[in-house]
């Protein structure tokens, strides 16, 4: 009687052993932001800084529309981590760093992201083109941030500047963390990149209204 009971006792914690859900990794979260100082792009003192520009919610092409983490590794497959995720979707945080590089920098004497309320002069759009690391052609991979840039004069309705912004930046590893961080290398030159633009932008504008 005694055997039986044991072999029972035996029976039941092997069951409940198989029924134990498997361990489970844990899923990182990683933020896409900026960091100072932003490159080599000196601010504009305020009194040199002119009008006010609303920074629109970026499109975003099919496939980057998502806080997961896109790679590749062939030319016409997009993937995506499955333990590793931005905080928030790319367009999000890009249209933050903007703003924010913009208000340091310059050249206009302030940027919202949420203008209500607010009389802006000039219209920031932007298209989330790629936002990805890329195994398929290169080692050790690279992290491809394209971004599409256009600049408006709202009161005259004028496009004052349009560029595709393309930046190509080498990972430090071959796993999720190496694409952080280059990604955050490449929002940096980014966001220089963008300030540069509408910069020159407002001074080639003012030349011809002069």
């Amino acid at each position: 009687m005694l055997r039986m009971i044991l072999l029972t006792t035996v029976a039941l914690m092997s069951g409940c052993s198989v029924l134990l859900p498997p361990s489970q990794e844990a899923l990182h979260m990683y933020q896409l932001q900026l960091k100072a100082p932003l490159g080599n792009v000196a601010s504009i003192p305020p009194e040199a800084r002119q009008g006010a520009v609303v920074v629109e919610y970026p499109q975003v092409a099919a496939g980057y529309d998502t806080a997961a983490m896109a790679y590749r590794r062939t030319p016409w497959e997009i993937r995506y981590y499955s333990l590793s995720r931005w905080v928030d979707e790319p367009a999000r945080m890009l249209r933050e760093a903007l703003t924010c590089a913009l208000n340091q920098l310059g050249p206009f004497r302030s940027a919202f992201d949420a203008p209500a309320g607010i009389n802006a002069d000039y219209s920031l759009r932007t298209e989330l083109v790629r936002l990805e690391q890329d195994f398929s052609n290169t080692s050790p991979s690279r992290e491809r941030l394209v971004v599409r840039v256009q600049l408006v004069d709202l009161a005259r309705g004028a496009l004052l500047a349009s560029q595709v912004l393309e930046l190509n930046v080498t990972a430090p590893s071959e796993d999720a963390y190496g694409g952080v961080v280059a990604a955050n290398t490449a929002l940096q030159q980014l966001a220089a990149e963008v300030v540069s633009l509408c910069r020159k932008a407002l001074l080639e504008h003012a030349r011809t209204q002069s």
